[in-house]
């Protein structure tokens, strides 16, 4: 897990998408998770991981849960996430 450089998070209620990727953006692993879940995964990624997800109402909390862990957040427009989907 020390390879993982950015990670992807498409939030919704209950169930968390998410794309890890390494330095040379090459997808690392792609998992399926629940709120809890996603918090203890965000603990065993290494310190000054971009974690980036989509601007909405649970993601200023999320971001500030990753930033508590040592991780940069960053959130995106909608219309900036609509084509990768």
């Amino acid at each position: 897990m020390t390879e993982i450089t950015r990670v992807g998070i498409d939030l919704a209620k209950k169930i968390f998408h998410l794309t890890a990727m390494d330095s040379g953006g090459e997808i690392v692993e792609r998992k399926r998770l629940r709120r809890a879940g996603l918090q203890s995964y965000l603990a065993r990624l290494p310190k000054g991981c971009v974690v980036a997800m989509e601007a909405c109402g649970g993601a200023r909390h999320r971001g500030r849960l990753a930033t508590m862990r040592g991780h940069r957040a960053r959130s995106m427009g909608g219309q900036f996430v609509a084509p990768h989907r």
